[in-house]
Parts: structure tokens; sequence; C-alpha cells
């Protein structure tokens, strides 16, 4: 009987320590995943020619009243295609357009750390004869290289 207690409590033992090491692996590779900040394009935020000259798309946080043009101060994207622009993680991040569907519902664009798809979900024609454009309401989904991913909503304008 002493014979057989030995390795049973050697047994317990290490299945005990191991179970306590895959506890812990787990812990690790969940602090390793950081959650992606959306940060609002600043003033100074000095954006290449590429991105704000011509038609493009502007979008923002909250929803603003473009139709009275107030100011709106908290831009989260702004396109001039092919190259959008984009705060993202306190820095600002030129990407390129890689993919887009015939009417520009879904767009794609990426650069070295991160892709970023635009899905419109809501699209109102605006302005005049002299101005065309659309009002646009849909989500905004990053995903770094590591596999992290932040959906967040928009509202804005494209056009001329």
């Amino acid at each position: 009987m002493r014979k057989l207690f030995i390795p049973l409590l050697l047994l317990a033992m290490l299945c005990a320590f191991a179970c306590g090491s895959r506890t812990d692996n787990g812990k690790q590779n969940a602090e390793q995943v950081h959650e992606i900040v959306i940060d609002t394009i600043a003033a100074d935020d000095s954006l290449p020619d590429d991105v704000i000259e011509g038609a493009g798309c502007i979008y923002y946080r909250t929803k603003g009243r473009f139709v009275n043009e107030e100011p709106q101060t908290d831009v989260i994207f702004n396109a001039g295609y092919p190259y959008a622009a984009m705060k993202i993680d306190g820095e600002l991040q030129i990407m390129k357009l890689i993919r887009c569907n015939d009417n520009f519902s879904v767009t794609v664009f990426k650069n070295k750390k991160y892709t970023v798809v635009v899905r419109v979900s809501k699209e109102e024609a605006w302005g005049g004869e002299e101005s065309s454009g659309a009002l646009q309401e849909g989500t905004i989904t990053v995903t770094d290289r590591k596999g992290a991913k932040k959906k967040i909503k928009f509202y804005g304008y494209c056009g001329c």
C-alpha cells in the first residue's frame, strides 16, 4: 500500500503544478492583447495632401448638424481616395485603399500596422447642384497585426 501511495502523491502534485502553469500562461496571453484606442484627429495633426485634397470622406465620432455647417471637432477618419488617415493608439496612421465594393459601401484600408474596414449602413443625398455628396452613417472596424479589434460607429459625409 505504501509503494502505491508515493507515486499517487507525486502524480497529484505534478497535476496541480501543471494546471497552475496553464492558468498563468492564459493570463499572460490575455494581457498581451491590448485594446485599440481610436483618437480624434487634432487640428495640429498635419495630414498629407494625398489625404485632404479632392473628393473624399470625413467621419466623426458624433452626429453633427452638417446641414447647418456647424464645425465638428471629433474627426476620427479622413479619406481622400486612395489614401486615408486615422489616429490609432496615439499615432496618426496613413493607410491605402486596398479593396472596395462597387458603391463604396464597404472599403478596406491597410498599412503595416492596421487594417481598417469602413461599412456604410445609411446614406442620404446631401448638397446642391454645385456640390454633390452624401451624409453617411456606419461602422469602422480597426484590426491590428496581433488580432485585436475595435469597432465604432461613425457619422459623416463624402463628396466634393
